[in-house]
């Protein structure tokens, strides 16, 4: 019984007025295309890594091929140190109850300007399924330094609000808000 009900999780959407300094619990947000649900691991302001698992359900009428399908983190590694990237689980959970288990889930790192952003982590998968209507899938990520030094979390981008992931989908933006 792995399934997941994002139905509750809709008086989360208005981050009006305030940070939301609630990192361990779920945050979510959404449009006609995806909603995106982020719950981070008992992560702090000073972590060792950013690392938790994102949920993406494909809320349009239409499929999505994977291998299309990118997801840009944005952070500061403020000692510019060397990075790691890990996806200990990728997967589709289907709207009718199915599994599936998704390879080739990698992370590439890029430098970007922006505010509380210097690098861009781009997650990807080359396998060839498809997230079909309803369906979700859910991606358990580590970014961190090679050595595991501390990372100052609390001026993250993407660390802040769901909508500061970025979803794309054969280049185009369905998702989120670039910094």
């Amino acid at each position: 019984g792995n399934t997941s009900n994002n139905n509750n999780s809709g008086n989360n959407n208005s981050n009006a007025g305030g940070n939301n300094n609630s990192k361990n619990s779920n945050q979510s947000a959404g449009n006609d295309n995806v909603s995106v649900t982020v719950k981070y691991d008992n992560m702090k302001t000073t972590s060792s890594s950013i690392s938790g698992t994102i949920n993406i359900v494909n809320e349009s009428d239409s499929s999505i091929d994977l291998s299309k399908l990118k997801l840009e983190y944005y952070f500061t590694n403020e000692d510019d140190k060397a990075l790691d990237f890990a996806c200990y689980h990728a997967a589709i959970n289907g709207a009718g109850g199915s599994y599936t288990s998704v390879s080739g889930c990698k992370g590439d790192y890029t430098d970007v300007k922006g505010s509380d952003a210097d690098t861009l982590c781009t997650m990807s998968f080359s396998d060839t399924l498809t997230l079909g209507a309803g369906d979700t899938l859910t991606v358990s990520f580590s970014i961190n330094h090679t050595d595991w030094s501390n990372m100052n979390t609390g001026n993250d981008y993407s660390v802040k609000k769901p909508e500061n992931i970025v979803v794309c989908n054969d280049g185009k933006v369905i998702f989120g808000k670039r910094p």
